[in-house]
């Protein structure tokens, strides 16, 4: 047989055969998705066919059920969300006990308005641990969001503060914003300190809080250039300190000052004070969006003089 025209053949016929993603047999599968419960590991679940919907959907959960392994029931039920048992996947693996998979019910009861169960969950799976930080990190800005919002009946600062505190460290953007406003101010048992409030204000837009921008700005006015009082400007901040979202209006009259509010245009050396914080502040391997607003010094030693001059 001429050589290419069996290549092409066996090319032909392969395309009518797909290869199977599952690559170990259930037998082999089964104690190595139970150690992945304690050791994470990715790849089992492609070589156990958890891609193939069939296998996944029909095989599988019978015997994941029967030997209470949460995290491969959760990952069957986000690999095939449109499923029609999907959601029971989910809930049988918050149910074992699966911390993904229970701040997943988390966002169910949430979406729900069943918010004291919703915190039930979300602080389960806090506990139970093995969640992307940016995942844990979301769950607590939310939690802390209705204990610190005083129209909520969840009203509660005490409760709020710390979880503030510790999403601040974990990266989101909104945990800073409140917690630069909350320091300024000194409220909630926060000792009031400009310097905290200048670095969680500028945490806050590295990773991508117009709002928090905007905070900053009105910071500087009534600090370092002492044209807005402070009073004044702790009340223009707490319309923006909920969300990240910038404000609708490009600029503010108060008396007979012009604040431009959205604060995107910076200087050399607040280029520089991006740089240094950022290298800082916040994980930069990472992406953030306040690398996109400056061509950044590679000079570290450029090093604004801003915090050391400040009027006490």
């Amino acid at each position: 047989m001429n050589t290419n025209l069996f290549f092409t053949t066996v090319l032909v016929l392969a395309s009518y055969f797909p290869a199977q993603a599952q690559t170990l047999s259930m037998e082999q599968c089964l104690p190595l998705l139970q150690r992945a419960e304690l050791e994470p590991n990715p790849a089992i679940y492609d070589q156990c066919g958890f891609n193939d919907v069939t296998i996944a959907t029909t095989q599988w959960p019978p015997i994941l059920e029967e030997n209470k392994v949460a995290h491969a029931l959760y990952e069957i039920c986000v690999r095939h969300p449109k499923q029609p048992q999907s959601q029971a996947y989910c809930m049988m693996a918050a149910k074992l006990g699966d911390g993904p998979a229970v701040a997943w019910a988390g966002d169910i009861y949430f979406k729900k308005n069943q918010i004291p169960k919703a915190i039930s969950y979300y602080n389960y799976a806090l506990q139970r641990g093995g969640l992307p930080i940016e995942r844990e990190s979301q769950i607590i800005t939310q939690m802390a969001l209705l204990y610190v919002r005083p129209d909520s009946p969840y009203y509660n600062p005490t409760e709020a503060i710390p979880l503030l505190q510790k999403a601040s460290q974990q990266r989101s953007a909104l945990a800073n914003n409140m917690m630069g406003y909350f320091t300024f101010a000194g409220l909630y048992g926060i000792p009031q300190d400009d310097k905290e409030a200048f670095t969680y204000f500028w945490r806050a837009i590295l990773l991508g809080c117009p709002a928090a921008e905007e905070n900053l700005g009105l910071f500087q006015l009534a600090t370092q250039q002492k044209e807005l009082d402070k009073k004044t400007a702790l009340n223009l901040m707490s319309q923006r300190i909920f969300s990240c979202e910038a404000s609708k209006k490009k600029e503010l009259t108060v008396g007979d000052l012009t604040i431009k509010l959205y604060h995107l245009s910076f200087t050399p050396q607040e280029c520089a004070d991006l740089n240094y914080y950022a290298e800082r502040l916040i994980d930069t391997n990472l992406p953030f969006t306040g690398k996109d607003k400056c061509a950044f010094s590679k000079d570290l030693s450029q090093i604004s003089q801003f915090l050391n001059n400040r009027q006490p």
